[in-house]
C-alpha cells in the first residue's frame, strides 16, 4: 500500500513538472510588425516585415493579406535579422496574401527586420489597403511554440511626384539661372565702372 503512495507521488511530481515545462516554454512570445507606407501609382515598393522580442526562434509562419487592386507582389527578401542559412520561401497563389515562412540552423533572437515584402504598386491615387499580419506561429529549437502578436499597417497609394530626371533637369536649370544672371551683373557693374565720367 505504502509502495502504491510512493508510486503516484512520484507520478504526480513528474506529470507536474512535465506540465510546468511546457507552461513556461510556451509562455515565450515575439511581437511582429509590418510598417505602413505609401507610393505612387506604377512605382515599386519595399515593405519590412519587424520582430521585436524573439527569444530565439528557428521557423515561423506569417501570412500577410492586402488588397490585390491595390498591390501585387513581386519577391519577398530576407532581412538582416535572418542569417545567410535561413531557408526563406513564400507563396503567392491567393490574390491578396503572401504566405511566408523560414526555417534556419541558428536562432533568429532579437529585434530587427525579417523580412522584406517588394510589391507593384496597382491601385490609383487616394486608394488604401490595410496590410494585415495574420496566422503568426513560431518556434524554438526544441520545438515549442512561440507566441506571436501581430501589429498591422497600412497601405496608401500617393500623389504622383515629379520624375527623378526632370526634377535633376529643374535643379541644373535654375543654378545655370543663378550662376549667369551673377556673371550678368558682374559684368554691368564692370562695363559702368570703366565708362568715362
Amino acid at each position: 500500500m505504502r509502495h502504491s503512495h510512493t508510486l503516484l507521488r512520484v507520478v504526480l511530481l513528474l506529470l507536474g513538472a512535465v506540465l510546468i515545462n511546457s507552461v513556461v516554454a510556451q509562455a515565450a512570445e515575439l511581437s511582429a510588425r509590418v510598417e505602413s507606407a505609401e507610393a505612387a501609382a506604377g512605382e515599386q515598393v519595399e515593405i519590412p516585415v519587424t520582430v521585436s522580442g524573439s527569444p530565439g526562434m528557428v521557423a515561423m509562419h506569417l501570412e500577410l493579406a492586402y488588397d490585390p487592386a491595390v498591390l501585387e507582389v513581386t519577391t519577398v527578401e530576407p532581412g538582416p535579422l535572418l542569417a545567410g542559412n535561413a531557408l526563406l520561401e513564400f507563396n503567392t497563389e491567393e490574390a491578396g496574401r503572401v504566405v511566408i515562412g523560414f526555417a534556419s540552423t541558428d536562432q533568429v533572437a532579437g529585434d530587427g527586420t525579417l523580412v522584406v515584402v517588394h510589391f507593384n504598386v496597382t491601385g490609383l491615387e487616394g486608394q488604401t489597403t490595410p496590410l494585415n499580419l495574420q496566422n503568426g506561429r513560431a518556434w524554438d529549437e526544441a520545438g515549442m511554440d512561440i507566441l506571436v502578436n501581430t501589429e498591422s499597417g497600412e497601405f496608401t497609394v500617393s500623389q504622383a511626384g515629379l520624375p527623378s530626371n526632370l526634377l535633376l533637369l529643374l535643379v541644373i536649370l535654375c543654378v545655370v539661372l543663378l550662376f549667369g544672371g551673377l556673371f550678368l551683373l558682374v559684368l554691368v557693374i564692370f562695363i559702368r565702372r570703366r565708362r568715362p565720367t
